[in-house]
């Protein structure tokens, strides 16, 4: 057991993000009509469920949130709505 300690404690910890904020650059959607979302930021985020209820604006600020097991939630600036994401670029 001591050996696998040891192990753990040499091998770098994944990378925890927090909560990004960013302007929306562009919106797109898939013909399944989920949505391609770039950022001012340069990276791009696709929903992973289709979800019509969240209504996103080129401009509009959003905010990206971990969750559990590796999940990222998007919500729109002020909105309780969120839905799944997961970065592309």
């Amino acid at each position: 057991m001591t050996e696998q300690l040891r192990r753990r404690e040499g091998t770098p910890q994944p990378l925890r993000l927090g909560q990004l904020q960013a302007s929306i650059a562009s919106v797109s959607y898939q013909p399944t009509g989920r949505a391609i979302i770039g950022l001012d930021n340069g990276q791009v985020w696709e929903e992973t469920e289709t979800r019509t209820d969240l209504d996103l604006h080129k401009g509009e600020t959003v905010s990206i949130t971990p969750g559990v097991l590796g999940a990222f939630f998007l919500s729109g600036n002020g909105s309780n709505k969120s839905v799944k994401v997961k970065r592309t670029r």
